[in-house]
């Protein structure tokens, strides 16, 4: 754990001296059970083509179910995937349920493409490795 916070701050202080500002991010405790460290999962956008407000999302590749928080329920309009080996189901309800939810795999800059604009409000993410 120590080596990723050490690495952790060793990007964001590359990328603020690089004049960008970090996403903020959302760190869950670990899962109890669950081995592995926690790692950036996604960064997700209220607006299309990852622009608007963002917050990338921290924990253990395979996550169980994820409230979204404060302005990103019901707002997400793109995301962008952080790890190569994951994939994530968003949910249009609370506790992973509802009608209607997709599977991403990859980054995504438009919801609307899936009919799922503005609609996340929990997540769900597990490895693919």
């Amino acid at each position: 754990m120590a080596r990723f916070s050490a690495l952790l701050c060793a990007l964001v202080a590359a990328v603020t001296s690089a004049g960008a500002v970090p996403a903020p991010l959302v760190d869950r405790a670990v899962i109890p059970g669950v081995p592995g460290p926690s790692v950036a999962l996604f960064t997700v956008f209220t607006n299309v083509n990852y622009g608007g407000k963002d917050i990338t999302f921290v924990d253990q590749k395979t996550t169980g179910c994820i409230e979204a928080t404060g302005d990103f329920i019901s707002s997400v309009s793109s995301i962008k995937l952080d790890q190569p080996d994951i994939a994530c189901n968003l949910w249009s309800e609370t506790n992973c349920g509802g009608t209607g939810g997709i599977v991403v795999a990859g980054d995504i800059p438009s919801l609307f493409t899936f009919g799922f604009n503005d609609k996340m409000v929990s997540f769900n993410c597990y490895s693919t490795a």
